[in-house]
């Protein structure tokens, strides 16, 4: 049984294994590993599942008393039937725990997925601008986007928002020691593009010499170094920079941290890297086919990359996307596990209680009032494995929330649904074998036992 569940097994992983490898972004493959070593681990789990699986039956059924054996009986079942009960408990336990974890981590990213940035994300393509002949022409291609259709304003950016941004050391006014802040290189079509607001100060003015050498800075950053009047305050890197404007806060960076203090320039040190482009609603593939023509003209030799803004945000939370699909995975098999468990204890019990439920049949009781006792107690043990499971999930996924600035609670909601969906599951695992049961002709059953 052990070599053709082993069998199975090495068959299931042949078929998920390009699932898995699509979700993780791994290539993992059985023939790229040892086989020897691969061989041999495998036929000791072989026979190491053998012998467990065969040692308990075997200690059960030397126990028995062959005499009572012979009179129909087997001996003390509530004690023997411990163990079962206590296996299936933590199968649902496992499972339970699991699902929980599942709709925490399915929440959390909905969560994200519908959560507002500060900045327009639906309706913005990034075209990147990958060598130093697209990022001086720069202007040229985005004079020639807005004859585009569709095409609403462009800016240029050092690193599209949402997806990350540098650091460089910053003298704020009244510090004596540097800091590091976070800076964006624009230009002036930066806040409309994104459809950011200005709160205070005034935006970058087109072709303004000095607008070159001054600061767009976020609210944070005025709470943060105690800036009340954008107009009277400078900073310092390479020579004094007056700060002429303030943009209300926007996630530039993913949702695993709070909003930090944010510089934005006009004066890109290593020159753009990427247009962002505001299009009309619904039409960004077409307006995305039109740009990569126009683009073609203008630099045939260039690679052309053009992508959503939104998916580029949403890549910050890749692996916590791979990390669900597995989790996802892990949880469908622990479920058919326990179901399958649960089936067979169910079976087992059944069998013993076919004279009971006999004479109770043959006292008055009726088939639903039986399936009432024969239920009652897997809801218990379900009950308890959801008992069992709900405090290490509660730490673990307190742990794992605890990565993101912003985010869900943990709810007790979630923890009665997975009781819910489990109760469910197991009652959905005996209730047609509880049926039957039930509904057996009393008569034939007691005189068959």
């Amino acid at each position: 049984m052990s070599f053709l569940a082993m069998l199975i097994a090495l068959l299931i992983i042949e078929l998920v294994q390009p699932w898995y490898n699509a979700v993780t972004g791994l290539s993992l493959s059985l023939y790229s590993i040892n086989t020897l070593w691969l061989a041999g681990a495998v036929l000791l789990l072989v026979l190491s599942t053998g012998i467990i699986a065969g040692a308990y039956p075997a200690v059960f059924l030397a126990s028995f008393n062959p005499v009572t054996v012979l009179k129909g009986g087997t001996g003390s079942v509530k004690t023997r039937s411990l163990i079962p009960k206590i296996l299936v408990v933590l199968q649902f336990a496992i499972s339970a725990g699991l699902i929980n974890c599942s709709l925490v981590i399915y929440s959390q990213l909905n969560y994200i997925r519908h959560f507002n940035p500060g900045f327009r994300t639906g309706d913005v393509l990034a075209l990147s601008l990958p060598d130093e002949e697209a990022r001086r022409k720069h202007e040229i291609i985005g004079s020639e986007l807005l004859s585009i259709p569709g095409v609403r304003s462009w800016t240029a950016v050092s690193e599209p928002p949402g997806a990350g941004v540098t650091s460089n050391g910053y003298l704020p006014d009244g510090y004596k020691d540097v800091v590091m802040i976070n800076v964006m290189d624009t230009d002036t079509g930066f806040i409309q593009t994104l459809g950011l607001e200005l709160v205070a100060g005034r935006n970058f003015e087109s072709g303004s010499t000095a607008d070159s050498n001054a600061f767009l800075v976020n609210q944070t950053f005025a709470s943060r170094f105690g800036m009340k009047n954008p107009g009277a305050y400078y900073v310092k890197r390479d020579g004094k920079h007056p700060v002429i404007g303030v943009v209300r806060d926007f996630h530039f960076n993913s949702l695993h941290g709070p909003v930090e203090p944010l510089i934005l320039t006009m004066k890109p040190w290593g020159g753009y890297s990427n247009l962002l482009i505001h299009v009309n609603a619904g039409e960004k593939d077409a307006i995305r086919q039109q740009i990569e023509t126009r683009w073609r003209k203008l630099l045939p030799g260039t690679p052309f990359v053009c992508t959503p803004l939104d998916v580029l945000v949403a890549g910050n939370y890749s692996k916590e996307k791979s990390f669900a699909g597995l989790f996802n995975g892990f949880t469908l098999l622990a479920i058919v596990v326990a179901c399958l468990g649960l089936f067979g204890l169910s079976a087992i019990i059944l069998q013993q209680r076919r004279r009971e439920l006999g004479i109770r049949r043959i006292m008055g009781a009726g088939p639903w009032l039986l399936l009432l006792r024969l239920t009652y107690g897997y809801t218990l043990l379900v009950f308890i494995a959801n008992l069992i499971a709900a405090i290490p999930v509660w730490f673990i996924m307190k742990t794992w929330l605890a990565n993101f600035s912003f985010g869900i609670h943990l709810s007790v909601i979630s923890f009665l649904i997975t009781a819910l969906f489990t109760l469910l599951l197991a009652w959905m695992t005996i209730l047609w074998q509880s049926w039957q049961t039930a509904r057996l002709n009393p008569a034939e059953v007691v005189r068959y036992e």
